[in-house]
């Protein structure tokens, strides 16, 4: 943005390749996470009425949606803030990292709370 090779204009073609990616990472980073869980947790003790398949699976879930959904709030953000004729370091550094904070807790808890009925 500072080179100015990109600009608020150009938000769909940003957001578009930062959602390939992110989905791309997401879908790793969950299989990852939920094999890890799955095959590495075994003989845990689990509370009565879960399962490790159902524990794995949430995990994994809330794990790729909070990537993409720091994605789109990091690409979001900056551009945001330049089109409304702000400076984007300002809003990138502490804004996004608390945004990013609150959405992936909420996701997480969300998404335990509906595949466990929690």
């Amino acid at each position: 943005m500072i080179l100015r090779e990109i600009s608020s204009a150009d938000l769909f073609r940003v957001l578009s390749k930062e959602i390939k990616i992110a989905a791309l990472l997401a879908v790793v980073l969950s299989i990852l996470s939920w094999g890890k869980i799955f095959f590495l947790s075994r003989g845990s003790e689990i509370p009565t009425g879960f399962s490790l398949a159902k524990i794995s699976l949430a995990i994994a879930v809330a794990l790729g949606l909070q990537v993409v959904s720091a994605t789109v709030i990091g690409a979001l953000l900056p551009l945001s803030a330049a089109k409304m004729k702000w400076d984007p370091a300002v809003v990138a550094s502490p804004a996004l990292t608390t945004i990013v904070d609150i959405t992936g807790l909420l996701i997480y808890f969300t998404t335990v709370r509906l595949f466990l009925g929690i």
